[in-house]
């Protein structure tokens, strides 16, 4: 079933834009923050005052931690982090390999999630 497109009035995303958008909810979401559902999200948000070097380390840990929890659509490879501004902006490039029979290729997500 396909989610309807943040940001949009009466538009739905599908395909890869439609695990883009999945994913990119999972970490902007704070873990614990939905009733009922304790385990949805990330601890993404926790990391981003710390020290480059160290958020860097932690944030691809708990990249792989969350989408492996929440998206069953999708089999991590490899994370990136690509930048962290002062403003709470983080962009993350990550591979994998969707788990549905529709794409049977290795594919790079390119996700740009705002903690501000």
């Amino acid at each position: 079933m396909p989610q309807i497109k943040l940001g949009s009035i009466g538009e739905v995303v599908t395909g890869l834009e439609d695990l883009n958008q999945e994913i990119r909810l999972i970490l902007e979401t704070p873990l614990g923050s939905i009733p009922h559902r304790p385990e949805y999200g990330s601890r993404i948000y926790d990391y981003l005052d710390l020290p480059i070097n160290v958020a860097k380390t932690l944030i691809i840990a708990e990249t792989y931690r969350a989408i492996k929890a929440n998206c069953d659509r999708f089999e991590v490879i490899d994370v990136k982090v690509k930048e962290i501004t002062p403003q709470g902006k983080l962009s993350l490039q990550i591979i994998g390999r969707p788990t549905s029979a529709e794409i049977d290729e290795v594919i790079k997500l390119d996700i740009l999630a705002n903690f501000a």
